[in-house]
């Protein structure tokens, strides 16, 4: 009797020893009708989960943005005579883990490994329904605050874990639609949404069928975001002006003939990577927080590149009726220049105080002067 008491407590000592390392490893089991542990991030088609705010960006406040939040930056906002919209992100994964990995330089691995497990779950008519009814609660709910602090715009696509919806596109259309109706009708600004960059593009990103919506065109604004050429476009890693020029010209004229066909408009919305070969290069491996990564170790940075790459931008997008505008992002962290800080933010999409910050400025001088 003794012996089978002492051979189960070992069992439960082994199966909570091997649970501890797992979740020190960040190792997840495969995919079944099991759940998934907690530091594998909630598995794409499970339900009964919840929206919760935080903040994991520029300090480690456990909460979300406030309505007093709000009120002092659209005070400040329109104060110097600017617009402020609001955007927000979704994460389906424990980010508590990556300040594990942040200390062996894997966080470019591990967030696409928790990304891939999350985007290539097909999900449900079940979590699709369940997840626009608890986001479209969350996006009233922030309505209401916006109202009040007097912001101009929502923009409704989430980001981070922004989700996609294979094989369940048609339903999700429809319910993006009437979760666009429904915020219209309860905020007073501008309502937006981001159009995925690849599916936007080639009509599908991975298994989401992009062709399949449309719910966008019922948006007041569109924005499209873009990183790196995609290499269809690329005639060579020459980064002279000249050369980007054409090549972003190749791409934005696949743009505005998908923009055509919709009858809409799009804000570009460019972070494009001040590395040597960052506009070209499409590598998703460099980020500069991950600063034990080789990779990121090895990057060399190259403002005047950036710098070319936005003036090469600009020049391609001039003239071209279905572009709204071009927002640059990045305009952050004022202190790029290492080691001044531990991220690697000479290499990053960040352009303040670098060359590029100067093109952007004399692009925004002349668009200015010429309304």
């Amino acid at each position: 009797m003794h012996l089978a008491v002492k051979a189960v407590i070992a069992l439960v000592v082994l199966f909570i020893a091997g649970c501890i390392g797992m979740a020190v490893a960040g190792i997840c089991p495969p995919a079944g009708p099991w759940p998934q542990p907690p530091w594998c991030g909630s598995p794409g088609s499970a339900t009964g989960y919840h929206f919760e705010g935080d903040i994991f960006a520029n300090d480690m406040r456990d909460e979300a943005m406030t309505q007093e939040d709000m009120n002092r930056l659209a005070t400040a906002a329109h104060n110097n005579g600017m617009k402020i919209g609001w955007k927000t992100s979704l994460h389906y994964a424990d980010m508590s883990r990556y300040v594990k990995s942040g200390l062996s330089g894997t966080i470019g691995a591990d967030t696409a490994a928790d990304w891939q497990r999350w985007s290539q779950t097909p999900r449900t008519t079940a979590w699709t329904k369940e997840y626009f009814t608890k986001y479209r609660a969350l996006l009233l709910q922030k309505a209401a605050m916006l109202n009040e602090a007097g912001f101009d715009e929502m923009i409704l696509t989430p980001g981070w874990n922004t989700p996609n919806f294979h094989p369940e596109e048609r339903e999700a259309n429809e319910l993006w639609k009437a979760t666009i109706r429904d915020v219209k009708a309860a905020f007073r600004g501008r309502v937006g949404v981001v159009l995925d960059t690849y599916g936007f593009m080639d009509g599908k990103n991975v298994n989401e069928d992009w062709t399949q919506y449309d719910y966008y065109a019922i948006a007041d604004d569109c924005y499209y975001f873009l990183y790196s050429i995609p290499p269809k476009y690329i005639v060579s890693q020459d980064t002279e002006i000249s050369t980007l020029t054409r090549e972003y010209g190749a791409y934005l004229d696949t743009l505005g003939q998908n923009a055509k066909a919709k009858n809409i408009r799009i804000h570009l919305v460019p972070g494009i990577f001040s590395y040597k070969g960052g506009a070209v290069a499409n590598r998703f491996d460099i980020d500069p927080l991950d600063v034990k990564n080789p990779a990121v170790i090895a990057a060399q940075p190259d403002w005047s590149g950036q710098a070319a790459a936005y003036d090469a931008l600009f020049t391609a997008a001039e003239g071209r009726g279905e572009i709204a505008g071009i927002i640059p992002t990045g305009f952050a962290w004022d202190d790029s220049m290492d080691p001044e800080v531990p991220p690697k933010l000479s290499i990053g999409i960040q352009f303040r105080t670098k060359p590029a910050e100067g093109v952007i400025t004399k692009w925004a001088q002349a668009v200015k002067a010429a309304r």
